[in-house]
């Protein structure tokens, strides 16, 4: 297997279902993983097959910012569904984290594994 990873991306957005979540930014932490089939080489390079994680990165921050979701499992399906359309990835697994959510804990979050 082969994959990209981008780990700890943070993001700050409004995300909740409670009422005071609806009124701030919160941080939201990302970690991805998207396999491939075959990585990018100096010698064939094709450019249809790349997988620019910097472009991955803003593209995931700018759909969170704008879509304010209420609930991270709808978050990461949105996330997983934009990814697998847009990247030549076969699957996905995404974990999503809000390290404020609960006080006597590091964080609380979801993750999705999705099949292209």
């Amino acid at each position: 297997m082969k994959a990209i990873l981008i780990k700890g991306l943070l993001i700050e957005a409004v995300v909740g279902i409670h009422e005071y979540e609806r009124n701030m930014e919160q941080p939201i932490r990302i970690n991805l993983e998207m396999e491939v089939d075959e990585f990018p080489n100096n010698h064939d390079f094709n450019e249809t097959k790349f997988v620019d994680y910097a472009e991955i990165a803003a593209r995931i921050e700018e759909l969170i910012i704008t879509s304010k979701f209420y609930l991270l499992e709808t978050m990461a399906t949105k996330i997983a569904d934009t990814l697998l359309e847009k990247y030549p990835i076969s699957n996905v697994s995404i974990e999503i984290e809000k390290p404020n959510a609960i006080t006597r804990a590091n964080s609380a979050g979801v993750k999705l594994i999705r099949k292209a």
